[in-house]
């Protein structure tokens, strides 16, 4: 549990980093690769993943941008949603 709880928190510090006013404009995209999609432990993305990277960054910007406007009594009671992965590419 404790291993769990280490790798929790290293990588809320991570994305909190990675998605500051100052961070570099490929931070987020680089901590995405590194906990989400690489399988090795790599720190920068390859070429084929970068549109999967890109696209996982944009939905989470976007995420982040609708949570802070919801209000607190939402967020306490969680009376929210988050909007759905759509893949274009994809057919439904």
């Amino acid at each position: 549990m404790r291993e769990l709880e280490k790798i929790f928190y290293g990588n809320i510090v991570a994305y909190d980093t990675a998605m500051l006013p100052e961070a570099k404009s490929d931070a987020l995209h680089n901590t995405i690769w590194k906990n989400v999609f690489s399988s090795d432990g790599s720190p920068k993305y390859d070429a084929a993943a970068l549109p999967a990277v890109l696209a996982f960054s944009r939905y989470v910007r976007r995420e982040c941008t609708c949570l802070s406007l919801t209000d607190k009594e939402s967020m306490f009671s969680g009376n929210f949603m988050f909007t759905a992965i759509y893949n274009p590419n994809t057919p439904r």
